[in-house]
C-alpha cells in the first residue's frame, strides 16, 4: 500500500475528530464542499458540519440562542452528523431540508442498544424512530430505510432517524460524508416512505416546509411567503378552529308552550373550540331535556 501526504493527512483528521466513539465527526476539507461542484439532491446522505466550524452568520442564524430560549433554532448536538436531504426545491436552492442519522450511542458495547430503551431517550415514543436496513425497529408499523444499490450506512446496525429532528440549513453548513467511497443515496421507495412519515408526525414538518418556500422566494427575489396561511397554523400541525354553528332543532307549539318562557332557542353562531362546542351542544341538551323539550 502506498502512504501519500494525503493518506497520512487524512489519518491524522480522522483520529483528530475522533472516529470510533459512537458519532460521526469527520468531512472532508471545506474548499471540497457543494460550494467546490456538487449539486446535492434529494436522498442524498451528506455530512452536517460540527456547530463549530460554521461561519459567523450561520452560527448566529442557527446556533445562537435566542430570547428566553437554551438553544438557537438548530441544536448544536444535531450537528456532526450525516443527514439526509429530504427536499431541495431546485438546483439553484440556496438550502435544503434535512434530517440527522444517528448512533445514538449504541455500539457493542451496549449490545446495539436502540435509542428508545436507553434512559436518556426514553421520553421520545419508539413510533418516532426509523431504522436503517439491519437496525432493530421499534414495531413493524413502518418497514426499514434502505440505500440505494443494496449499500449499507457505515454503521449498518446503529443508524437510526428521529422523525422530530427535520431541519432547514444552508448549503454553507453541509459538507460531504466521508465515511463511504461515494455518495450514499435512499432508494426512491424509503425517501418517499420516510418523507410520508414525517409530514403525519412530525410537528415541525409545516414549519420547515415554509422556511424552505421562503429561502427559496427570496433567492428568487420574489419575497417570502404569504402570512395568510401562517395565522392559521400551529406548531402542533393542527389547523387553528374555525367558528362553530350551534343550531337546535325546531319544535311544535305545544313544545315551545311548555318550555320556559314560552321561547325556543336561536341559531348563534360564535368562536368556540370543538371541545367548547361539545359542552355548550350537550348543556343545551340537557336543560331542553329536563323541561320537557325535544
Amino acid at each position: 500500500m502506498t502512504v501519500t501526504v494525503q493518506t497520512v493527512g487524512r489519518r491524522i483528521r480522522e483520529r483528530a475528530y475522533g472516529w470510533g466513539q459512537g458519532k460521526y465527526q469527520y468531512q472532508r476539507p471545506f474548499e471540497k464542499s457543494p460550494a467546490g461542484g456538487h449539486n446535492w439532491l434529494e436522498g442524498e446522505i451528506a455530512f452536517l458540519k460540527p456547530y463549530d466550524q460554521f461561519n459567523q452568520e450561520d452560527l448566529e442564524t442557527l446556533i445562537q440562542p435566542c430570547e428566553g430560549k437554551k438553544y438557537g433554532y438548530l441544536p448544536p448536538k444535531a450537528t456532526g452528523h450525516p443527514v439526509i436531504i429530504l427536499r431541495r426545491l431546485s438546483e439553484t436552492s440556496t438550502h435544503v431540508l434535512v434530517v440527522p442519522v444517528s448512533a445514538y450511542r449504541s455500539d457493542a458495547s451496549n449490545n446495539f442498544l436502540p435509542p428508545w430503551k436507553q434512559r436518556f431517550h426514553e421520553c421520545k415514543r419508539p413510533e418516532d424512530f426509523r431504522a436503517f436496513g439491519t437496525c432493530e425497529r421499534p414495531n413493524n408499523q413502518y418497514p426499514p430505510l434502505f440505500l440505494e444499490n443494496n449499500l449499507q450506512m457505515p454503521k449498518p446496525r446503529a443508524s437510526w432517524v428521529w422523525v422530530q429532528s427535520g431541519w432547514v440549513v444552508p448549503l454553507t453548513v453541509i459538507g460531504y460524508f466521508d465515511k463511504s467511497n461515494e455518495i450514499l443515496r435512499m432508494r426512491a421507495n424509503s425517501l418517499a416512505d420516510l418523507r410520508a412519515h414525517m409530514r403525519a408526525k412530525c410537528k415541525r414538518w409545516k414549519e420547515c416546509e415554509w422556511k424552505l418556500e421562503d429561502h427559496e422566494r427570496v433567492a428568487t427575489g420574489v419575497g417570502p411567503t404569504p402570512p395568510t396561511e401562517k395565522a392559521n397554523w400551529r406548531p402542533n400541525g393542527q389547523p387553528q378552529p374555525k367558528p362553530t354553528t350551534t343550531t337546535t332543532k325546531s319544535i311544535s307549539w305545544t313544545q315551545r308552550a311548555a318550555s320556559p318562557g314560552g321561547a325556543a332557542p336561536t341559531a348563534t353562531s360564535t368562536w368556540q373550540t370543538p371541545a367548547a362546542s361539545c359542552r355548550q351542544a350537550h348543556l343545551t341538551e340537557a336543560s331542553w331535556r329536563q323541561s320537557g323539550g325535544w
